[in-house]
């Protein structure tokens, strides 16, 4: 039988206790509704424009730091490592807050046109004729 790596044991594992599960496909956190209600409130505000603001910053200056070290290649190449991480993260986020607050909409759209399609089912046809 052959041996197991490490990376397949990661695989197997359960989430931690309270972690958000992952949906179906993966690759995005499964948020409950009154979540999601909370982020799409916050993105697009001015308190989230300051965040992406400081975000941005904070990726910069680690940016900066690493092209200052270019004499030196061991802290060089560990800053430029640093740097690169906290971009992809900060993309990553921004990726997860794009598809949340999309999924969100997509959400209420399905349940305003369910609606519309229940409010049509109980109206009589004579008063579906008269409203056209």
């Amino acid at each position: 039988m052959a041996e197991r790596t490490e990376f397949e044991d990661f695989e197997l594992l359960e989430p931690a206790p309270g972690l958000a599960p992952v949906s179906p496909d993966g690759l995005h956190l499964g948020l409950n509704a009154q979540e999601k209600l909370l982020l799409v409130q916050w993105y697009g505000t001015s308190a989230y424009n300051v965040f992406i603001k400081i975000a941005n910053g904070e990726i910069e200056k680690a940016e900066t730091r690493h092209f200052q070290n270019w004499k030196d290649k061991e802290v060089f190449e560990r800053t430029g490592l640093i740097a690169v991480a906290l971009r992809m993260f900060f993309e990553s986020l921004q990726r997860e807050f794009n598809h949340q607050v999309d999924e969100f909409r997509g959400e209420v759209a399905f349940a305003k046109q369910t609606e519309e399609m229940d409010k049509i089912k109980r109206d009589d046809p004579e008063s579906l004729i008269q409203n056209m």
